[in-house]
């Protein structure tokens, strides 16, 4: 890790593989290795940039799955919320800007997009709440009230179509 922050290597990762995976996956294959596995803070603490992303159509394309993933470092509900090492978990705020300015610098984008800014893009989604004032482990129930691309309104979940 070290060594990708000398080298200013940008990783990209695909949080929802440690949901698709699970513990048996995991540790199946990694056995008490695991514990490294996924080192989302302690990538963070060495300033390697993280950007976050589905590998879809292989893994789930919601980026509020992810979200929790970073933030939660769970294995998902269906492992009854299990945590592989929550030392590497990431704060709301850090996994946001996982899959947002991160993604938009790797892409070369990021004086048109990736933060909310005058002259940028304005793509962003509305949410049904406050996601910063959930508990962590609700991030995932979180919906998609609108989302906008360019400032366009392109989908509204109340008529559950684009208008």
């Amino acid at each position: 890790m070290n060594r990708m922050a000398e080298l200013k290597v940008i990783w990209n990762t695909q949080p929802p593989l440690l949901e698709i995976v699970g513990r048996e996956g995991v540790y199946g294959q990694w056995g008490d290795r695991a514990r490294f596995a996924f080192p989302f803070k302690s990538l963070t603490k060495r300033d390697v940039l993280i950007c976050g992303g589905s590998d879809w159509p292989v893994g789930l394309y919601n980026p509020l799955i992810g979200i929790d993933i970073l933030v939660n470092h769970r294995f998902g509900p269906e492992e009854n919320g299990e945590v592989l090492n929550s030392d590497e978990g990431l704060s709301v705020l850090q996994a946001i800007r996982v899959y947002t300015y991160n993604g938009a610098y790797t892409a070369f984008e990021e004086q048109e997009k990736g933060s909310l800014e005058e002259g940028k893009l304005a793509d962003l989604a509305v949410l049904s709440d406050d996601l910063l004032a959930l508990p962590p482990t609700k991030i995932r129930e979180l919906k998609v009230d609108q989302t906008y691309v360019d400032g366009r309104l392109v989908y509204d979940r109340s008529s559950n179509t684009a208008p």
